[in-house]
């Protein structure tokens, strides 16, 4: 299948972006005998998108002429990766400084990031903690966002700014253990690279000429089964 990338092409999305329910509902019943919960996990109806771009010039005007043209208009099914689809966090993680260890008090700037199988999230805001001698930095984060797999938490006892990957986890809490943070790792990420990739097919496409060669294309997809 080919991806439809109109960024590629000149193409800027504009804000907001009409993103729809999960894709998946959970059903509960608890009304069988013994007090045992009945779940199931259904499917929604196909989730539908409206984006809306920007660009300037006449490459980008004719790309989504010619890439449903070549792929069959309405009868297409194509890659899409959803813009930002699992949002960075806005806030810091809450920290604390806890009994335990033997290292001595310091000052430690701490971030996080989600990740999901596509990439991760840029980071947080820093958290800045005084942690106090013989104790550890306890390190709590948001439950995780829809599609997001495990939170990725950053360090350091230098500055904000510097610091450094210490873990990979699905838990809420992180303990540091009675260890110096790990160093030279790897820092948190510039871009939000957590998109995820979704079979589509277009249910409509507008393009409109504004002042000069400025042009705005309306487009709705909608997830398609493979």
């Amino acid at each position: 299948m080919e991806t439809f990338d109109p960024t590629a092409f000149g193409w800027k999305l504009q804000r907001p972006v009409d993103y729809p329910a999960p894709r998946y509902r959970v059903l509960e019943d608890e009304r069988e005998l013994g007090n045992v919960t009945s779940t199931l996990v259904a499917r929604v109806a196909p989730r539908t998108y409206n984006l809306n771009y920007i660009a300037k010039g006449r490459v980008a005007y004719g790309y989504p002429f010619d890439f449903f043209n070549r792929n069959g208009g309405q009868a297409a099914r194509f890659l899409f990766a959803l813009p930002e689809f699992l949002p960075a966090p806005s806030a810091g993680p809450v920290c604390e400084s806890v009994p335990g260890g033997t290292q001595g008090a310091r000052t430690i700037f701490v971030r996080y990031s989600w990740e999901n199988t596509a990439g991760r999230t840029t980071a947080s805001p820093a958290t800045e903690i005084s942690v106090l001698a013989n104790e550890l930095l306890k390190v709590t984060v948001p439950p995780r966002p829809l599609g997001a797999v495990t939170a990725i938490l950053f360090a350091t006892e230098g500055a904000a700014g510097t610091e450094q990957e210490q873990i990979a986890t699905d838990e809420l809490t992180w303990t540091q253990p009675d260890a110096a943070l790990l160093l030279a790792t790897t820092e948190p990420p510039d871009e939000n690279t957590a998109t995820e990739i979704s079979v589509m097919r277009m249910l409509s496409f507008r393009v409109q000429r504004g002042v000069g060669l400025s042009y705005f294309l309306q487009i709705e997809l909608e997830e398609a089964p493979v």
